[in-house]
């Protein structure tokens, strides 16, 4: 009998020891997979700040904010309890995939940090290439404006063709900012060089100092906006690559994570079978000892059996309560220092153990469910402020509708004013009622080139008309400038030789009634001076035809001049008002890509 519960006793507790050893296996798995679960939540958070740091560009997400640890806090944190967790894998196949999880998180750490630079060089750049593409175009729009009021048609063409390159250079380097395409980015440079190399060949040619100071300075102002735009293009290169490689440690570190995290559980999910086979198999072997042992013992071993037996069925029940999942058996500590007292025991150390893991759990799933809310917090408000964000988009496109109707109607009042005054009608005006002071402004000048235009050539029609009913002391009255005043120069000298050759020809006429007499005496010397007469009157005719002929091509050099004048006008008002445009939108643009 005495061999027989030896016997019994030596099985329970070898059973008794494979369990406990069982549970703290199932223990330290518990703790492994909080830790698991601990850093993927962490690199999660990393990944979603960085995202989120890329839309914004606001530091705060790699820093910490609002209780967050931010991209830098999480990854420190990962690198921190990745030792742990490593330690804890020992014996695990996936332990492997672990050892590089420091050393990858560490290049992603440094990696956001030489992002951040790039993108703060990249802002420097971008200010750059605003501030010289705004002072060059404040240069090259005085050159113009001073070339048509001297009249320098060419010099004020070039310019507005240099605008219409610098504008397009700059248009192209916005839209590399927002889609970093190489192609935008080369025909920007191309926009560039040719703006230059125009302003290069117009300062050969200039002869006013004020304009080839301000040519030089739009040649330097282009060198400074083409260095700050590579520099651009190469800051965003080196950036784009880091990102790139930051999207290539991510998923690779969740992924070793994932795998180290799936075993444990599956550990997990193997033990609590097995423990609790374990000890139906204890059950079931320790009462066929007692039953033998109660035959074979009779009556003084069936005192000890039922004894026995009450405890395991106790134990059986309560591990079967565990079994089962229920953590709110109550299992009293023993303080018998045999087998089944330290089988109870460590049934009270498991219970424990469990109760703590449910507790853990739980904690686990309800801090889950809080970050699940204000995650849905969070997109909520990003969604109030997207909806406000289109809302400010909607309006300023019908401010920018309103603009484009007030240009479409200040462009045909232009075609009809200018097609009018082709058609020879330069009474029409523009209306310069309107609320844009540039376009009211251009107005008035087209209006004041029309009524110089209408009232020059009145005053030479009229003067026309004057010397046609014989008049030759018609003059044209008043102040010119450029080809009018040089028409008004040749039109007066024409007319002053013409009166001085009339004058000369009616002193011939006087001369000639004086000697009438004499000639009536001699006859031979009045044929002579008839001769004479006859030859003076045909160069007169002579003289005349040709003053009629200087006056013709005075007016037709008038009509020409007034033909000139009025195309550089034209194209120089077309270009400026192209480049206004323009500048507006690469403004625009500017402006929401910072």
């Amino acid at each position: 009998m005495i061999a027989l519960i030896v016997l019994v006793g030596g099985f329970a507790s070898f059973q008794t020891k494979n369990f406990a050893d069982t549970f703290v296996e199932y223990r330290g798995t518990a703790k492994t997979s909080l830790i698991a679960n601990e850093l993927t939540e962490d690199l999660f958070e990393a990944r979603l700040d960085s995202s989120k740091y890329r839309i914004t560009k606001d530091r705060k997400y790699i820093d910490g904010y609002e209780g967050r640890d931010g991209v830098l806090g999480n990854i420190a944190e990962i690198v921190t309890l990745s030792p742990e967790l490593i330690e804890m894998m020992e014996g695990y196949p996936e332990q492997a995939e672990l050892t590089e999880i420091a050393d990858l998180l560490s290049e992603y750490r440094d990696s956001m940090e030489a992002a951040y630079e790039k993108q703060t060089m990249r802002d420097v750049h971008v200010e750059e290439t605003a501030a010289a593409g705004r002072k060059a175009r404040e240069q090259l729009t005085e050159i113009m404006t001073t070339a048509l009021r001297d009249g320098d048609a060419q010099a004020a063409a070039v310019a507005g063709t240099v605008t219409s390159h610098l504008l397009l250079g700059r248009l192209y380097t916005e839209r590399f900012l927002v889609d970093n395409k190489e192609s935008d980015a080369a025909r920007a440079t191309e926009e560039i060089q040719l703006a230059r190399d125009s302003m290069t060949s117009l300062l050969s040619e200039l002869q006013d100092p004020r304009r080839r100071e301000l040519a030089q300075g739009t040649i330097e102002e282009l060198e400074g906006f083409a260095t700050a735009k590579d520099a651009v293009v190469r800051v965003i290169t080196e950036r784009n690559a880091i990102y790139a490689r930051m999207d290539e440690i991510g998923p690779e570190t969740l992924s070793r994570m994932e795998t180290a995290l799936n075993a444990v559980v599956d550990r997990q999910n193997t033990l609590g079978p097995a423990g609790a086979a374990m000890a139906q198999r204890s059950i079931v072997i320790v009462s066929v000892f007692v039953i033998i042992g109660a035959i074979i013992g009779g009556l003084l071993a069936f005192f000890t059996a039922r004894i026995i037996a009450l405890r395991l069925t106790r134990i059986t029940e309560d591990m079967g309560e565990l079994a089962d999942g229920n953590l709110d058996v109550e299992i009293e500590p023993s303080k018998d220092r045999h087998e089944i007292g330290k089988m109870t025991n460590a049934m009270v150390v498991f219970l424990d153990s469990a109760r703590k893991a449910r507790d853990l759990d739980r904690e686990v799933k309800e801090k889950e469910q809080k970050e699940r809310a204000r995650e849905a917090a969070d997109q909520a408000r990003d969604a109030e402020k997207e909806k406000e964000q289109r809302a400010a988009e909607a309006r300023e496109r019908e401010v920018e509708r309103a603009r484009l109707q007030t240009l479409q109607d200040f462009q045909k009042d232009m075609e009809r004013v200018l097609g009018e005054a082709a058609s020879g009608n330069f009474s029409t005006r523009m209306s310069e009622d309107m609320e844009d002071e540039n376009l009211a402004a251009l107005a008035r000048v087209i209006n004041k080139l029309q009524e110089a235009t209408e009232s020059n050539i009145a005053d030479i029609v009229s003067s026309i008309g004057e010397l046609a009913h014989g008049n030759l002391g018609v003059r044209i009255e008043g102040e010119r400038q450029g080809a009018f005043q040089r028409m008004q120069e040749d039109f007066n000298g024409a007319l002053t030789t013409l009166s001085k050759t009339m004058a000369q020809i009616m002193q011939s006429g006087i001369s000639v009634s004086s000697t009438s007499a004499e000639l009536e005496t001699s006859s031979l010397g009045m044929a002579k001076r008839g001769e004479d007469s006859a030859a003076a009157v045909e160069e007169t005719s002579a003289a005349v035809e040709q003053i009629t002929a200087s006056i013709r091509q005075v007016v037709a050099n008038a009509k020409s001049a007034d033909e000139a004048t009025r195309r550089v006008r034209e194209s120089a008002d077309r270009t400026r008002e192209v480049s206004n445009k323009t500048e507006e939108s690469i403004n625009a643009m500017t402006e929401a890509s910072a």
